[in-house]
This record gives structure tokens, sequence and C-alpha cells, in this order.
């Protein structure tokens, strides 16, 4: 466990509330000893770490990913020093950083962290951090490089998996800071998360659509969309690449035709026309002809011989 101390305090009176405008951590040559330094007015506090590598060691099977387990913050009197304390195990790390309270000032925005996120890089690259957000809404990003592999040690036994069984979040004033508690076990890890609630903004203008529109362009050209208009009124055109032509089919076979029943109906009646399948290119027509009406009475015959 290794504790570094920032004794460059200045704990004159301020008229701002003291906080740590960034943080910032470079890798040094494994000779060199770790050190932190402390600069800015108290209400604007920069630190940077100075990390020394370390030195490499005989190529070795895959260690156990480095994690986070916690990360905890506590304040302290203003004459006390800054300082950070590293605790777990390499593959579980716990930070533990102790800040001293700045004189009282005016009341200012209320600071936060909005979120903490590490992930790792190459062993050839730096540590670094990169602070983000705003002053009331800090975020921080830690980029931790990979240890070189070691040797092999000796297989242990098969641990618990570890997993996290719950995640929840709950708002509080906007005067509270965040937090985050780690709970449960090391194989069933939760997670409580607190965020401070935000101040009311101003009523935004409503957006709306005003139009969609869609073209379509050569096949051989991309899709896009494009936003046009005011915030109020959106207009969306899309153009949308046609299809490439397909290829041509087989051709198909004649089919064969040939007269079916012919079958008289009634007079008055609708003539109909059917067909019937024989093979695969052989029909029949089927006719249904209506009977003509009758026609007119004819003129009477001459009159029979006496």
């Amino acid at each position: 466990m290794a504790n570094y101390f920032i004794n460059d305090m200045n704990t004159s009176a301020v008229d701002a509330p003291a906080t740590i405008a960034s943080v910032s951590a470079s890798s040094v040559d494994s000779s060199q000893s770790a050190s932190a330094s402390l600069s800015g007015p108290p209400s604007s506090r920069t630190i940077a770490f100075n990390i020394p590598r370390g030195g490499d060691g005989n190529p070795g099977s895959d260690g156990t990913p480095a994690t986070i387990a916690s990360v905890t913050a506590s304040s302290v009197p203003s004459t006390d020093p800054a300082s950070v304390t590293l605790g777990g195990t390499p593959s579980a790390r716990t930070f533990a950083f102790t800040i001293p309270k700045g004189a009282n000032g005016t009341p200012g925005t209320p600071a936060q962290i909005s979120s903490v996120s590490a992930y790792s890089v190459p062993s050839t690259d730096t540590a670094s951090v990169t602070l983000g957000g705003f002053p009331s809404a800090r975020t921080f990003t830690f980029s931790i490089p990979k240890g070189a592999n070691g040797s092999d040690g000796n297989p242990g036994n098969d641990g618990t998996p570890a997993q996290i069984s719950s995640v929840s979040a709950s708002s509080v004033p906007s005067t509270h800071s965040a937090g985050v508690t780690l709970g449960g076990t090391p194989s069933a890890r939760t997670f409580t998360f607190s965020i401070p609630k935000g101040a009311n903004g101003n009523n935004g203008t409503p957006a709306t659509i005003s139009s969609v529109s869609a073209s379509s362009v050569a096949s051989d050209q991309s899709a896009s969309a494009s936003l046009s208009g005011p915030p109020s009124s959106r207009t969306i055109a899309f153009s949308i690449p046609r299809g490439a032509s397909g290829s041509n089919g087989t051709n198909g076979t004649t089919p064969t035709f040939a007269i079916g029943s012919v079958s008289t109906l009634a007079a008055g009646s609708s003539a109909t026309v059917s067909i019937t399948a024989g093979t695969t290119t052989t029909y029949k027509l089927n006719f249904g002809i209506p009977q003509g009406p009758t026609g007119p009475r004819g003129p009477p015959g001459p009159s029979g011989g006496s």
C-alpha cells in the first residue's frame, strides 16, 4: 500500500469553495520515486501525480485483470495535508482520497463528480487522467497501463465467480454531493448511486418535424439524410439508393391449349370459360355458351288446298 501526501497547502481565507480544477498523472522512469504536486489557489487546486514505471519481468501467463474495487473520498481540516491511500490487492485496488477543506467562502455552485471511468491501455502507454465536464459536474477518465507479464505462479484454487447483483440510483437535493456506495460481497457486488438534482432550466422551444421526404438515387451512391430548417420546424430529406438490377430469368415453357368441354347454358345466362390443367404445359379450355332467346312468331303460312 502506498501513501502520497501533498504538503503544499495554503490555508489562508478565500472567497470561494475549494475545488479540484484538474488531476493529471504521468509515468516516470522506474528508478525515480513516486511523487504528487499541488498547485493553484485554494479555490482551484491542480494535482499532478508522477508514477514510476515498473521494470519488465520475464514473460509469463496472463495475470488476473486489474480492477478498481472502490473509490472513496473524505474531507479533513484545512490544516491537514491532502493524501491518497492505495489499498486492496493488485487485482482489486481501492483508492481513498483525503482532501483538506478550504476556508469558508461565499456560497458557489454545488460541485459534483458526474462520472468516473477507467480502462486499461498497453503497458507501453503512459498512465493518464482526463478531467471533463464542468466545475459543477466533473468527469474523470483514467487510462491505466497494463503491467508487464510476470513469471508463472502456482495454480490457485477456483474462486467464486464475481458478479454485480444490483445497481440502483436515487436523487438527492442539489446541495448534496454525488456518491456511490459499494456493497454486497466480492462475488455479488451492489452499487448504490446518489445523484444530486440539477437546477431547473429555462423552457426551450418545442421542436417539430415539418416534413419528411425521400428520393431514390443511383445504386452506386450511398444512402444519406439531410436535416434543414430551424429547430422549431425541422425538415428531413432521405436519399435512398436503388437496388442493383437483377439477372435475367430462365425462359419459360410455351403452354399448349386444347378445347375441353362445350356446354349450352340457359338463355339469358352469361357466357363462361374455365381452364383445366392437364400437364405442366397442357391446358384445356372449357366453354359455356348461353342458348339464344326465342325468335318472334313468323307470318301465317298459305292456305291449304281444298
